[in-house]
């Protein structure tokens, strides 16, 4: 992944996007070739992964021997006060792709020990339907990280507050026409996509919704709160969501079943994390101007001219 950081990084987020359509594409013809020899789970794993891993290396050796020759990885660059810098936030940026994980990934964990494995699969699949509501804003998101750092930079705070907030509008706008269709239609779609067997109650697309919807609008958040550096408070919060989303949906699945595993997650992430996430993003940018004149300061000492 380290390839994709640094096109990221430089704002060429495009290439990455491109990569990863190749890659899914030959991972899609890799396992229907799989299937159609009858070939084993160890042939199946390799086709998934195979071909995404093959343009990751191809994109690397392009990157690194070609359009940015600059930045190939040598041991000679190896720098011990950079390295304490990265460490110093790197912490946390592990704290709190842990604490997503938990919110996101043991939910199916709970329900196939309480309830059996033959409960997961309509979870999973209301969950992956529901998802594609807001793959729009998913893609446009990841691509701010980047400008809004270079923002602070430029100490261009009028920017970063415009970008906020047409990311917030666009994130409602793209995600809630899809919802409501996936919603409406969700048992037809998810019947003819994956057989009567995963078919999930309304309800849990209803709930299904409402915790997509949160997870779109909420990433306007949290990705400005990570390329300003803000990262101590999702750390603490994040990490407090994760312990009251897990012990809640234990205690709530072996009453109200698989709905009760979504009500936890909307529930404490809504509560724990979604909103202090909005309000320190809001009180994230006043600072951010404070801190951008003091550079414009800093700058104007150097040189009286600008």
């Amino acid at each position: 992944n380290l390839c994709r950081e640094v096109l990221t990084a430089h704002q060429q987020r495009t290439i990455v996007n491109v990569c990863a359509i190749i890659g899914s594409i030959g991972n899609l013809l890799a396992i229907v070739a799989v299937i159609a020899f009858k070939g084993g789970l160890l042939w199946l794993v390799l086709a998934y992964s195979g071909c995404g891993l093959l343009v990751s290396l191809i994109t690397s050796v392009w990157l690194y021997w070609r359009a940015k020759p600059w930045l190939k990885p040598s041991p000679r660059s190896v720098d011990p006060s950079l390295v304490r810098n990265l460490f110093a936030s790197g912490w946390m940026f592990l704290v709190t792709s842990v604490f997503w994980m938990v919110n996101l990934q043991t939910d199916n964990l709970i329900i196939s020990h309480f309830l059996g494995p033959g409960e997961v699969t309509p979870y999973s699949i209301s969950y992956r339907l529901l998802s594609y509501a807001v793959i729009f804003q998913s893609f446009a998101v990841v691509a701010l990280w980047p400008a809004y750092t270079e923002a602070k930079a430029r100490g261009d705070v009028a920017w970063i507050r415009r970008a906020f907030k047409a990311n917030l509008l666009f994130s409602i706008l793209s995600s809630l026409p899809l919802t409501i269709i996936f919603v409406v239609f969700g048992q037809q779609i998810i019947r003819w996509w994956a057989g009567s067997a995963a078919v999930p109650s309304f309800s849990l697309l209803v709930w299904m919704a409402i915790w997509n919807l949160m997870l779109a609008t909420v990433s306007t958040g949290s990705f400005l709160l990570n390329a300003l550096g803000r990262l101590t408070g999702m750390t603490i919060y994040g990490t407090v969501t994760a312990i009251v989303n897990v012990a809640l949906s234990i205690i709530l699945v072996q009453r109200w079943g698989v709905n009760g595993v979504v009500f936890a997650s909307v529930f404490s992430f809504g509560l724990l994390s979604y909103l202090p996430i909005f309000i320190e993003a809001k009180n994230a940018l006043p600072i951010s101007h404070i801190e951008s004149r003091a550079h414009d300061r800093r700058r104007e000492e150097k040189d009286p001219n600008l």
